[in-house]
């Protein structure tokens, strides 16, 4: 089931993608860019797919991180997720 339609899952997904992106910002700026690297184990595809996708985009930690992209684009439950994925993987040129 998507979690889109839910109200309560957006918000607490809203509030999660808030702490992710501060930390990203810290991140960026102390070059401690492992500090995420086993959330890309979590077990929430979300988290998953955040923490990929930054790794990709930033050139970091990469090979892992598109495994765990085309993982969730082959193997989510969620349609919305996949795509995500998917999206991700060809922007920054890992499909055709």
């Amino acid at each position: 089931m998507e979690d889109y339609s839910s109200k309560a899952k957006v918000r607490q997904h809203n509030r999660a993608m808030d702490r992710i992106i501060e930390l990203i910002n810290q991140i960026e700026l102390s070059g401690s860019y492992e500090a995420l690297y086993d959330l890309l184990t979590h077990s929430d595809d979300r988290v998953r797919l955040s923490v990929a996708s930054f790794y990709v985009e930033s050139g970091k930690y990469t090979d892992r991180s598109v495994g765990v992209l085309k993982d969730i684009m082959n193997k989510s439950s969620e349609k919305t997720l996949q795509f995500s994925a998917k999206m991700t993987l060809k922007m920054n040129n890992y499909l055709k």
